[in-house]
């Protein structure tokens, strides 16, 4: 990380993570932006069994993922006090803040039942309210067997947050 100043700690990293509604997953010739939930170490993610992800990401795919929890130009400026800005001062009016992390890890494909199943549960808690999630159960039922689940072994965890 080139700027060790906007560096946060692991746990902070993990928290941005979480807030986070949705992670791009890159791969070496495939990216694309993922509902993800993380449990300890490990991203879950799902798609069909079918199309670009079940074909781009195969069983100890090396990955990046990063996620940004939010971003925000910091001051609104009047045209005026613009105009009256020095100008050491103007080319910092053009910047946001941001709060982002970034994982590498392997791709996971998950064949048994109940790790599909938590790693499916984990998305959908995130996601979903607890009235929508009373239905899980059924949903997993009749979903299970067209879903792929992969999971995302967290093997580096950085994050930076400008404020």
């Amino acid at each position: 990380m080139r700027r060790k100043d906007r560096e946060v700690a692991l746990e902070r990293a993990l928290e941005i993570i979480d807030e986070s509604m949705f992670g791009v997953v890159a791969s070496q010739d495939y990216a694309l932006p993922l509902s993800l939930a993380r449990e300890g170490n490990t991203l879950y993610a799902h798609s069909a069994k079918s199309g670009e992800k079940w074909e781009h990401w195969a069983e100890g795919t090396p990955v990046t993922v990063v996620f940004v929890a939010w971003d925000r130009v910091p001051h609104p400026h009047s045209k005026e006090e613009l105009l009256d800005l020095p100008n050491n001062r103007l080319p910092k009016v053009f910047t946001t803040n941001f709060a982002s992390a970034m994982v590498r890890g392997k791709i996971r494909i998950l064949d048994e039942v109940e790790e599909r199943r938590r790693a499916l549960y984990a998305i959908c808690k995130k996601y979903m309210n607890d009235d929508e999630m009373e239905l899980f159960d059924r949903a997993f039922n009749l979903s299970d067997r067209v879903t792929a689940v992969y999971a995302i072994d967290m093997e580096s965890v950085t994050g930076k947050v400008k404020e």
